[in-house]
């Protein structure tokens, strides 16, 4: 779910971070923030982090379902965060 559809638009990162721990969610961003929260020791976060600058939606999706096999199995292995340049 994106932040708008609940209702977490103007939320800071820590509250972002506060709800993908709670609800066991992977963070989707491009924020280097989340990278920087998912790396400290014992932090549970997991990030998919987007690192491929300014492009249209289209091509973000085409990108992600062009990797999605692996970005899936990463996760599923362990790991916590996933870099998709």
């Amino acid at each position: 779910m994106h932040s708008l559809e609940l209702d977490l638009a103007r939320s800071d990162d820590i509250e972002l971070w506060k709800l993908a721990v709670r609800e066991n969610r992977i963070m989707v961003s491009k924020d280097e923030d989340f990278f920087l929260f998912a790396n400290r020791p014992g932090d549970p976060l997991k990030v998919l982090w987007l690192r491929m600058g300014n492009c249209r939606t289209k091509a973000l999706l085409t990108m992600l379902e062009k990797n999605w096999p692996s970005i899936e199995s990463a996760f599923e292995s362990g790991q916590k965060i996933v870099e998709l340049r």
